[in-house]
């Protein structure tokens, strides 16, 4: 399992835009400061760019300045 933390000004805008970029609600939120979601393999980001036939990468910014990115592995 892979966790990863991000620090955010405003987690209602947090919880709405992972909302949007996951296409679902949160697994679990606990108190008024913690959201998670279990990401899954076979998440497709729709601006994903396709490097060969093995690879797709995805890298952008949240609105919070956190900077994310999406790898995805294709079968052959």
């Amino acid at each position: 399992m892979v966790t990863a933390l991000f620090a955010v000004d405003d987690i209602d805008v947090a919880e709405a835009f992972y909302e949007r970029l996951l296409g679902r609600e949160p697994d679990v939120r606990m108190g008024e400061d913690f959201i998670e979601w279990e990401v899954v393999p076979g998440l497709e980001a729709q601006a994903a760019v396709r490097v060969d036939a093995t690879l797709s990468t995805c890298d952008f910014n949240d609105p919070f300045g956190n900077p994310l990115g999406f790898l995805q592995v294709h079968e052959t």
